[in-house]
């Protein structure tokens, strides 16, 4: 993780002198293929950083369908507006450090939407015949 980390972190600072230095409307036409590549490979890392923090020892009930939980994360995921609201804060600061507390709490999103299932395996009960 600490590793992406470092990565994006290199790359947004990449992409932050890029913007700062160069007229965006150069970058897109005479630099195009470089620009593109940056800002995919930004994209790639990013997700992957993402992933590895949202999904670091998230609990699952493995008596449950793992399908279907997967299928809540990802309508989570999709659902929550967390994604824009990383991006946007990706292209406007280029931290890191500003986006890991967005991704954290979509993780807690994502926690509280699998809940249902997890508290199935955790419930506690009790022996009503003593």
């Amino acid at each position: 993780m600490e590793e992406l980390e470092s990565c994006l972190s290199g790359l947004l600072s990449t992409l932050k002198k890029n913007r700062e230095h160069v007229p965006l409307e150069v970058l897109k036409t005479q630099y195009k293929q470089p620009y593109e590549e940056l800002v995919r490979n930004i994209n790639l890392t990013a997700s992957a950083y993402a992933k590895s923090v949202l999904l670091h020892r998230l609990v699952l009930n493995p008596d449950a369908d793992v399908e279907e939980q997967c299928t809540v994360i990802n309508q989570m995921i999709q659902t929550s507006g967390m994604l824009k609201k990383i991006s946007s804060c990706m292209s406007k600061t280029y931290d890191v450090g500003q986006i890991y507390p967005l991704i954290l709490e979509l993780r807690h999103m994502v926690e509280q939407a699998l809940w249902p299932y997890v508290n199935q395996a955790t419930c506690l009960v009790a022996d009503l015949d003593d």
